[in-house]
């Protein structure tokens, strides 16, 4: 996800507002990285952030929710993905 970001030049929306940044060219950035995350996701996921206003709420939430912190939730990971498959 990180790659499609910079591609399309929004890393920086999941780090935050730089002050320097004009609030216009923020909310084009801001928007286009809420839109490559939703393409991203599946449904079921949309659901856990929907409520979310701007890109590094999505991101943050994202992350509270999948990111491995521990080996019992990378073990569960790795078995739902082969769940899934």
């Amino acid at each position: 996800m990180k790659a499609t970001l910079r591609k399309d030049n929004c890393i920086v929306a999941i780090e935050g507002k730089p002050a320097e940044m004009m609030d216009q060219k923020w909310k084009k950035i801001d928007n286009n990285t809420i839109v490559n995350l939703y393409l991203a996701m599946a449904d079921s996921v949309v659901s856990n952030v929907v409520d979310k206003d701007i890109a590094k709420e999505i991101w943050d939430a994202l992350i509270k929710l999948y990111e491995a912190k521990s080996l019992h939730t990378r073990i569960f990971l790795k078995r739902d993905a082969i769940i899934k498959l």
